[in-house]
């Protein structure tokens, strides 16, 4: 069994990706909010979706020539900064989306100006049409630093692949192509929540050049030697693959294609140093925990609602008697409650797992080998 310890991805790890990171516009210090809008963040460390918590929109009249906006019991503060939507046309010189801040307010109303403090009042003119919305809120509010103004969500698209969370995934058309260069030592690759056809992995040092390329194929067979079952059952693709196998190169470049007939799909991608703890025995195992919900009506029906589900694996190991089994031991409980990637089996996809050790029992029954056991509790 090996064990990946992942290593946390940085702005300067990621080289390159052909994942756009545009899920939304990206936040303007100088632009007003609506409640419910959604922006990214894109500064370094962040790379988060962000939905604004707070602001006031109300629809409103504009007088023309005089520029007074007329909105009773408004309760807006002199240079509050303020934008309009509108399902018409805006009497000049206004413009949406523009900033602008409240002058001179009274109970019912209030002018406007292009700049706060001792801005010049706005005289319009022209012609309107349509219906008028004001949004008001502060603005300069930085979204990862102001969590009254903003909600953090989710990583962004481009990030969703690093974040280890197998709820969130990075979806490109064709493929998804990223380069990573850690920095240090890596041997362990590991990928979950996969909808895709095959994955091409290329291992690039800089004085020996590529050291490494495959191409694995993540379509699976289900035929069971059968001829119609080849031909006319679904397509089956793994969902999780790892890889412990790969050469190790001090500060190497990882160049990953994740390629699909349609969307590509990942949840998670971990890349760490691996170690290796002991031989596994036939006879692990895994199970599931669903955690939808089920209720009944009064005629027994039921209603199911999906939610999601976990894997766990119990896996034995067989180690030699003696410092083997101690040092086996003490290099498990290292890892104890921090998640990292369990290898239990590098050619059956169900035994590789990124989960944390809840359990370990250790028995000797002989001179010769020693048996481990030990129980891990993860995602799907």
């Amino acid at each position: 069994m090996d064990i990946i310890d992942p290593i946390d991805i940085t702005d300067a790890m990621l080289l390159s990706s052909n994942v756009p990171e545009n899920d939304y516009p990206v936040y303007d210090a100088g632009y007003v909010y609506a409640q419910g809008d959604l922006v990214i963040d894109t500064s370094v460390g962040v790379h988060k979706i962000f939905e604004q918590a707070q602001g006031v929109s109300h629809v409103v009249t504009i007088a023309v020539p005089s520029g007074y906006i007329s909105w009773t019991g408004h309760g807006q503060v002199e240079d509050k900064p303020l934008r309009f939507d509108s399902t018409g046309s805006l009497p000049s010189p206004l413009v949406e989306g523009t900033t602008y801040y409240v002058k001179d307010p009274d109970a019912n109303g209030f002018y406007l100006s292009t700049s706060p403090s001792s801005g010049a009042s706005i005289t319009t003119s022209g012609a309107q049409s349509g219906v008028h919305t004001i949004v008001c809120n502060e603005i300069g509010k930085n979204p990862s630093a102001q969590p009254t103004y903003w909600t953090a969500g989710t990583a962004t698209n481009r990030w969703k692949i690093f974040d280890r969370y197998n709820a969130t995934v990075t979806e490109n058309p064709s493929s998804i192509e990223f380069s990573l260069r850690t920095g240090g030592l890596y041997g362990g690759l590991y990928f979950a929540g996969l909808d895709a056809d095959e994955i091409e992995i290329t291992i690039t040092d800089d004085v020996e050049g590529e050291v490494y390329n495959k191409t694995f194929t993540l379509i699976q067979s289900n035929s069971g030697s059968s001829f119609y079952n080849w031909g006319f059952q679904p397509i089956i693709r793994k969902q999780t693959f790892s890889l412990v196998d790969f050469p190790r190169y001090h500060n190497s470049t990882a160049n990953i294609a994740i390629r699909r007939d349609g969307v590509a799909k990942c949840a998670m991608v971990i890349i760490g140093p691996t170690t290796y703890v002991a031989d596994t025995e036939w006879g692990y195992g895994t199970s599931y925990k669903d955690y939808s919900t089920v209720t009944f009506t009064a005629d027994g029906d039921m209603n199911i609602v999906l939610r999601p589900w976990t894997r766990s694996l119990s896996i034995p190991l067989s180690v030699k008697t003696g410092d083997a089994t101690d040092s086996s031991f003490e290099t498990l409980i290292k890892f104890r409650q921090k998640l990292v990637v369990f290898v239990a089996s590098k050619n059956i996809r169900m035994g590789s797992l990124y989960a944390r050790m809840v359990g370990l029992r250790t028995v000797v029954p002989g001179r010769a080998y020693s048996q481990l056991s030990l129980d891990v509790d993860g995602g799907t």
